[in-house]
């Protein structure tokens, strides 16, 4: 009898029937408050008390915060590097651009390279997919007006600025860079199909270098080419200098501050001992910040021996074009390990011959 009185009750509260009616109906029925209690359901409590609701409170935002401090604090540093082969192009040409993202991320960076008229329009728009670690590369078809670009290269935590020259002229043929006299070339890299070879110099009635950071002038019958600071095109940012008054030596990425106190250290101590400033360099925990270091220390004191300790092949490739660009020197372009890295090394060398 009790399990069916306990249905009863169950089915009439179910309709809806408060439970003080059904006691008074049951009374009325003959049945006593202490049948009619064993027979009520047992109350359950409510899971949503305080107590559970606190415990949630405190998983969601621990959650949460797992969450933003994973984006903000564990999200890898991706750091940009993009070389052009050739920034004097002719009109309606393509501009090859190499680029490599570094970065303990394992996933794909989205890697944008956008073309920025005189009036800062944008002209072209690519996106490349980089996986961290290695090179790719890309190409742009360039417009048919000849004047000045801005190739602006970013992800979404690096920005690069290169300028680029566009004239009418043909280009030249691609074995009048690779170093070697053949092709009907009169001399390595000129003469025949390419660019005129530089004469033999036998007095000083000439002595214009082509680069518009020397002051030239002859003493003895030799040549002397004076390097002039602040120059803007000598991918040296100086103080005098601005991002708007001189955007290929300044827009380029900066060093991080905390690597460049250290590289600081470094320039100082290899005044004494080029290895104690190599060994400052190699101190950072981080490789990538420890090339980043050596490469500063081989531009401030213009060692090709700090490039060789890079461990990174494509920053030392870059370090080495770095060197042969504020020295001179391009008999360091065979130490150049990637073949396009190497021709642009080349290039530059004829660009001054």
């Amino acid at each position: 009898m009790a399990d069916s009185l306990a249905s009863y009750i169950y089915q009439r509260l179910q309709q809806g029937v408060h439970e003080s009616e059904i006691r008074t109906e049951l009374i009325a029925q003959g049945y006593t408050p202490q049948i009619i209690d064993a027979s009520m359901p047992i109350p359950v409590t409510s899971f949503w008390n305080s107590t559970v609701l606190l415990v949630l409170v405190f998983i969601v935002v621990l959650a949460v915060g797992g969450i933003v401090y994973y984006l903000v604090t564990l999200t890898p540093e991706l750091r940009l590097f993009v070389n052009l082969p050739n920034t004097s192009l002719a009109t309606g040409g393509t501009l090859s651009i190499i680029t490599s993202v570094y970065g303990t991320s394992s996933q794909e960076v989205d890697v944008v390279h956008q073309l920025f008229d005189k009036n800062n329009v944008s002209l072209i728009r690519v996106v490349e997919k980089v996986l961290p670690g290695k090179t790719d590369q890309s190409q742009l078809s360039l417009p048919m007006s000849p004047g000045e670009y801005a190739l602006v290269s970013s992800t979404n935590q690096d920005r690069i600025v290169q300028i680029i020259q566009l004239t009418s002229i043909q280009l030249l043929p691609h074995f009048c860079y690779d170093a070697i006299q053949d092709q009907g070339e009169t001399g390595i890299d000129c003469g025949g199909p390419c660019n005129a070879c530089k004469p033999l110099l036998t007095n000083c009635s000439s002595c214009e270098d082509g680069d518009s950071c020397t002051k030239d002038s002859c003493s003895n019958g030799a040549c002397i080419h004076e390097k002039q600071t602040p120059c803007c095109g000598d991918f040296i940012c100086s103080p005098e200098e601005s991002i708007l008054g001189c955007p290929q030596d300044c827009a380029l990425r900066t060093i991080q501050p905390s690597v460049k106190q250290t590289a600081q250290t470094a320039v100082r101590q290899s005044q004494n001992s080029f290895a104690r400033g190599v060994q400052v360099c190699a101190q950072l925990p981080v490789q990538d910040d420890a090339d980043e270091c050596l490469a500063f220390l081989s531009v401030e004191t213009k060692s090709q021996n700090t490039c060789a300790e890079i461990a990174r092949v494509e920053k030392r490739d870059a370090c080495y074009l770095d060197y042969a660009q504020q020295t001179n020197d391009y008999t360091i372009c065979d130490k150049v390990s990637n073949r396009l890295f190497k021709a642009s090394c080349y290039s530059f060398r004829n660009s001054q011959t």
